[in-house]
């Protein structure tokens, strides 16, 4: 069974029709097993006020599409933000020149494999963020990029 660590640049695409949305949601579809930080949920949530606050979405949308996500986040298995994840994270700030947040989820995609200690063929980070996708894979990660994808 596939583990897939995604980051909120991959998981918007469930609820926004853009490059990759058919990729993410073939892999929701797929009997695997999602994980995430509790950042990228708080992201994908803030994107969707964000575009309902630019007129991107209607009223009408935003909360059925909350109400999805909070669906979806049940069913994700939760990298909690602990002190080893907070230090890989800041050395993942030094070591890849990442923002904060691509730091934290590589970070939590780091530790989530060290944890499980998967084979390398049932884990990947799915992400369409370029430079975490380029330090992923300096890190020795599985990448996955639902726009390549399409």
């Amino acid at each position: 069974m596939m583990l897939y660590y995604l980051d909120s640049s991959a998981w918007a695409k469930r609820y926004f029709q853009e490059t990759g949305s058919e990729a993410v949601d073939a892999l929701f579809d797929q009997l695997s097993v999602m994980a995430c930080s509790p950042l990228g949920f708080i992201e994908v949530g803030a994107t969707m006020a964000r575009k309902r606050n630019a007129g991107e979405m209607t009223h009408e949308e935003f909360e059925p599409k909350r109400a999805s996500l909070l669906k979806d986040w049940q069913r994700f298995l939760r990298i909690d933000v602990t002190p080893s994840v907070v230090l890989r994270a800041f050395d993942a700030t030094g070591a890849y020149g990442l923002r904060g947040a691509d730091s934290l989820h590589l970070a939590s995609a780091l530790v989530l494999k060290e944890q499980l200690e998967p084979d390398s063929r049932e884990f990947a980070l799915v992400t369409s963020d370029r430079e975490l996708k380029a330090a992923a894979l300096n890190a020795g990660l599985a990448v996955v990029d639902p726009q390549e994808q399409a």
